[in-house]
């Protein structure tokens, strides 16, 4: 069986790429929790549609950009993001030179870059000095050496081919990298005297002269704790001056607020300091990197001497990403401080993002008011060179700080004493150190990072019980930091990981300089306070200094030799403490941290592609099924030597040929043991094709999908490859794993094609599948006879004049129609419709977006077995499906804690099992509280609520021109609510009324008839277990321009509603309403609820 010529759907792109102004706006987000799926376009010119709320993406099904037709795509399974990477742009990945978050589905949806809410790419392309690029227009951060460019998706696929080049492997001339210009969002999670500022304030600190820049959403500078404070603004945004988030204001406050609104009660650290308010957070609450790092140097231009950026990027950084190297250049350049909030994906170790990620950042934690570390602090080490990451923490559970005047924050949250709000967050304890620092400078002019930071640091409490990785040095403490003279650089101590094995480890010397800036000598005490992992006791001479004491001269310096010996008898892992230095009343405290490698290995891996030679086109991933951790070596020669721990490892790569056309060979091992310095050669030319020969001699293959799955203690892990099967081949793996800790598995669907590229008109579509458990088998290409697979028999009807459906987007059909599926059995399958309003393009090359979508819950068939399944046939309207995929992301409409998320399915047929939503459509979704409006949404949404029990009423009204039936559908649901405790959501207790009429394929009823309407109440899954007590219905035969009441027979799910369709009435209308033994009601209103003939 061969493959079509083209690729299922490809898309066509233009020419150019594009750069908007630097004031344009871009559309908001998606709202988080939306019902609907969205397509995401690739840097590539690729398209990904992907499913589900944030944080559970499913990927539905991926589409080659125009001329792609040989790319296939892999798409990692792993917990957290969802990465659907080109085989084109997986060597690129692999080698550092694309940044992989462009493949990052789950982000690119959640953050709003996807097609619905984004109409270009953003990115930052970096490139050699002076070297002259194929990105010549666009914003140009000097810091970096790159440029900002936003590339219109229509353009990608021509973008990709520029930067690319010709050689598939490496970027064009004088370009280094191509990052995602990224989201970037407050570190907000849901003091003064804590820290010793009135200390400060006594010694005449106040921060006056001192200049800090704010990098947030904006400052409300008419706030009366900040009259005055505000000497330079400007929006890198394009949504205007202004914080309406709110968020920027709050964090001002903590820096400078001069408590003016509560007679100095809600005072900042420094409230003399001026701010520069550098917007880089715009009204929807997101920023992009490229935003902050333009942020970042214009703060440095108006001579800010501290910068404070209480944001961050969502995602765990080793300091290589852009906005970490801006920080650490500019820090460089200029000796401006730059104070960066840790982030608030605690309690997870390696958890810090960008940009307190850089060396030089000064990067916070959060603590309570008894100085114990906030549970969503982010933590360290770094990640990938475990450096000591964050440096130190302040105060950051509700804080009370000014509240911005109409912004989002005074919708959400209750004033505190009427101008402020209490907030959590790393975004609170980050402004504190900010301003500790500016009270450094007024009293040290001309003191610089290199001097600001060490001190701070130095003077910092630790708490007990606190690792070095989770709070640095510890709650900065402003008192000791503006009393002492005595401070030591550097400010901490990082070995990193000492390789094992360690019996021939070096010693590691770091020199401490301790300097005395005050008028008298300080003689100090010197001492090591180190714990091992898990609190484990070190060894004596592991942590030495070579004095116990030193007299520090006024004015001069004293250097003081640490000496790290990892040679010695102890556990491996992670060794963290401090250095002591005291005296009198003063305490330097420098944080130090080494880890002791576990029994590890080189492993030397050779790439070698289908002609027989070390290839740069490749990726290979190892998985450490012991723990959950992963590397993914590179080195364009084709030869690579990475580090292993001892142990099982997972293994698997793809390796691209080009042999008049492209063949990706991908290769799984399940079972790869690591006991020694062991070699492995990965050959291409051992890998074998894929395919499936049918009883329809006329059939091609229309998309294939080979998928390799290990069993791990945090579930599976591995990966599936989508694509053309002509172009995948698989290598049958040398290893095995015990059963059922590994499946390979392919699955081929296959149509006739109509001579486009297509498979329009098909009369039958295949869905073939097998696997094998324990390893990859080396029988790729099958014999599936038709009697060996389950029947379904597809009936389509036609909610609209000339439109199309595409079953599975894979066989195009106008409506009404008739397909007959042929399933394998024992696997659970998907089916979906897609609807369109004009025939598919004349090329297959053109992409089109479609106007509405059904889902079916996953079916299991046996072998044999028949089925019918009607599609597309009404009434449409409001449903509460009996899928189990969907319920496994939570009810429909839930509650946890107090935030509300509903996803609402408003445009369902008949199918019990269905789901269906228009995605041509208007109208807006308003929740209500007693009786006041908390917010507007589209079809799905999350909205904060207060704990108390209350009534709430969701009302929903949405018109659509997809269909000429359901054409309006409004529902409004009332239900008592109150806080949910815990994590788990709780469904709330709504209902969908079901109306299921025997109407013919094109939607239609007879008029001038009696007709008996099938009609029941559905439940969502997982709510309270109340009982249906009412349940009224009203029909219209003007489009409602006039109601009469229905008779409705029959109780509980054996009801009809009783009607007499008038001679010349053109459609039906229906009204419902529905109660139950706990009063939720539900009233649902369907315009045109089908026609009449």
């Amino acid at each position: 069986m061969r493959r079509s010529t083209a690729a299922v759907v490809t898309m066509v792109a233009a020419a150019v790429v594009g750069t908007p102004p630097a004031d344009a706006a871009e559309p908001p987000p998606a709202v988080v929790g939306a019902a609907e799926q969205r397509w995401v376009t690739l840097v590539t010119g690729d398209r990904v549609l992907v499913d589900g709320p944030a944080g559970g993406e499913q990927v539905v099904r991926v589409i080659a950009g125009e001329g792609r037709a040989d790319i296939t795509f892999a798409r990692d399974v792993k917990p957290g993001a969802v990465h659907v990477i080109p085989s084109d742009a997986a060597p690129l990945v692999a080698a550092g030179r694309v940044d992989r978050r462009l493949f990052d589905v789950s982000l690119l949806a959640g953050a709003g870059y996807d097609d619905v809410n984004r109409t270009n790419v953003p990115l930052v392309v970096t490139h050699a000095p002076g070297a002259r690029t194929s990105v010549a227009t666009g914003v140009h951060l000097t810091s970096l050496g790159a440029t900002a460019v936003e590339v219109a998706k229509a353009d990608t696929a021509r973008f990709w081919d520029s930067v690319t080049g010709t050689g598939q492997r490496a970027l064009a001339a004088g370009v280094t990298k191509v990052w995602l210009d990224g989201p970037v969002q407050p570190s907000l999670d849901r003091s003064v005297p804590q820290i010793g500022t009135p200390a400060a304030w006594a010694a005449g600190l106040t921060g006056a002269g001192v200049t800090v820049a704010v990098l947030d959403t904006g400052v409300d500078a008419a706030h009366p704790d900040l009259a005055d404070a505000v000497v330079g603004a400007q929006d890198f945004t394009g949504s205007g001056p202004g914080d309406r988030i709110g968020h920027g204001t709050h964090v001002a406050g903590i820096v400078t607020g001069n408590g003016a609104a509560s007679g100095g009660r809600h005072r900042g650290v420094a409230p003399d300091a001026k701010l520069l308010d550098a917007k880089v957070i715009s009204d929807d609450g997101y920023g992009q990197e490229s935003w902050v790092i333009a942020g970042m140097e214009w703060a440095v231009a108006q001579h800010a001497d501290v910068v404070n950026m209480s944001l961050g990027s969502g995602m765990p950084s080793d300091g290589a990403d852009p906005m970490s190297q801006a920080v650490d250049r500019l820090t460089a350049e200029t000796g401006t401080l730059f104070v960066v909030a840790s982030g608030n994906s605690g309690p997870f170790e390696q958890s810090v993002e960008s940009p307190g990620a850089a060396d030089a950042a000064l990067t916070v934690g959060a603590v309570d008011r008894d100085d114990t570390l906030a549970p969503f602090s982010g933590r360290g080490p770094r990640t990938g060179d475990d450096a000591v990451k964050p440096d130190i923490t302040a105060p950051g559970v509700d804080i009370v700080a000014p509240l911005a005047d109409g912004s989002r924050l005074a919708e959400q949250f209750p004033a505190v004493d009427g101008r402020y709000v209490a907030l959590s967050g790393t975004s609170m304890a980050t402004p504190h150190v900010a301003g500790a620092a500016a009270l450094l400078v007024g009293g040290h002019p001309a003191w610089d990072a290199d001097e600001l930071k060490p001190v701070l640091m130095g003077s910092a409490v630790p708490k007990d019980g606190s690792s070095v990785h989770e709070q640095g040095a510890g709650r900065i403490d402003v008192a000791r930091a503006v009393a002492q003279q005595v401070h030591a650089t550097p400010a901490s101590i990082g070995h990193g990981v000492i390789p094992w094995p360690h019996d021939d480890d070096q010693p590691l010397p770091t020199t401490l300089t301790y300097r005395n800036t005050g008028a008298e000598p300080v003689t100090l005490d010197l001492s090591v306070d180190v714990r091992g992992p898990d609190g484990a006791p070190v060894p004596g001479r592991m942590f030495t200094l070579d004095r116990t004491s030193a007299t520090v001269p006024s004015g001069g310096s004293v250097d003081v030799v640490l000496t790290v010996d990892t040679s010695v008898s102890a556990p491996y892992g992670a060794y963290e403490g401090q250095v002591v230095a005291t005296g009198g009343q003063t305490s330097v405290r420098t944080p130090i941290a080494v880890t002791r490698e576990a029994e590890s290995y080189d492993v030397k891996l050779t790439m070698v592609d289908r002609a027989g030679n070390p290839t740069p086109d490749y990726y290979v991933r190892f998985v450490d099924l012991a723990v959950q951790d992963e590397v993914t070596p590179y080195h364009e020669s084709g030869t690579v030597v990475t580090r292993l721990p001892a142990g099982t490892h997972f293994l698997h790569a793809m390796i691209r040929s080009f042999d008049g056309t492209w063949i990706n060979s991908l290769i799984a091992e399940p079972t790869v043991v690591v006991d020694r310095d062991t070699s492995l050669v990965l050959d291409a030319r051992e890998a074998l094709p894929i395919g499936v020969e049918l009883d329809e001699p006329d059939a091609e293959s229309a998309t294939g999908e080979v998928s390799a799955l290990r069993t791990a203690a945090w579930g599976p892990t591995g990966e599936i490859h989508i694509g053309d099967p002509d172009h995948i081949h698989v290598r049958p793996s040398s290893t095995t794993a015990p059963a059922g800790q590994f499946t390979s598995s392919v699955q081929i669907e296959a149509a006739r094609p109509d001579g486009s590229g297509r498979f329009t008109g098909s009369p039958y579509l295949y869905h073939v599948k097998w696997s094998q458990d324990g390893r990859v088998p080396g029988d790729l290409v099958r014999r599936v006879r038709d009697s060996e697979l389950a029947t379904e028999h597809t009936r389509i009807a036609a909610s609209a004049p000339d439109q199309w459906a595409a079953k599975d987007f894979l066989v195009d059909l106008k409506t009404p129609a008739t397909l007959t599926e042929r399933y394998s059995p024992g696997f659970a399958w998907s089916p979906a419709l897609y609807l369109y309003g004009a025939p598919p393009p004349p090329s297959p090359d053109t992409f089109r977006l479609p106007s509405a979508r059904i889902s079916g819950a996953p079916v299991t068939f046996r072998p044999g077995e028949h089925r019918v399944q009607r599609w597309n046939v009404g009434v449409f309207g409001p449903a509460f499906a009996d899928d189990p995929v969907l319920q496994t992301r939570g009810p429909h409409v839930r509650r946890a804690g107090d935030t509300i998320d509903y996803n609402l399915w408003l445009f369902t047929d008949q199918g019990a099992t269905h789901s269906g939503i228009a995605y041509q459509r208007t109208g807006p979704t308003r929740l209500f509280r007693d009786g006041q409006l908390v917010g507007t949404s589209g079809t799905g949404g999350s909205f904060t609520v207060p704990p108390e029990e209350a009534t709430y009423r969701l009302e929903a009204d949405h018109a659509q021109t997809v269909a000429t039936v359901s054409t309006n559908v409004t529902a409004a649901w009332t239900f008592r609510s109150g806080h949910v405790p815990g994590a788990e959501p709780a469904a709330l207790p709504l209902m969908a009324v079901r109306f299921a009429p025997d109407l013919d394929e094109h939607n239609q009823a007879r008029s001038g008839r009696l007709f008996t309407v099938p009609v029941s109440v559905q439940r969502q899954a997982g709510a309270s277990s109340a009982t249906l007590r009412n349940l009224t219905v009203q029909v219209s035969y003007d489009d409602g321009g006039t109601w009469r009441p229905a008779t409705v027979t029959g109780w509980g799910s054996r009801q009809a509603v009783v009607l007499h369709h008038p001679h010349g009435a053109g459609a039906v209308s229906l009204k419902a309403r529905a109660s139950d033994s706990e009063g939720n009601t539900v009233e649902q209103t369907i315009i045109r609820a089908y026609t009449l003939t």
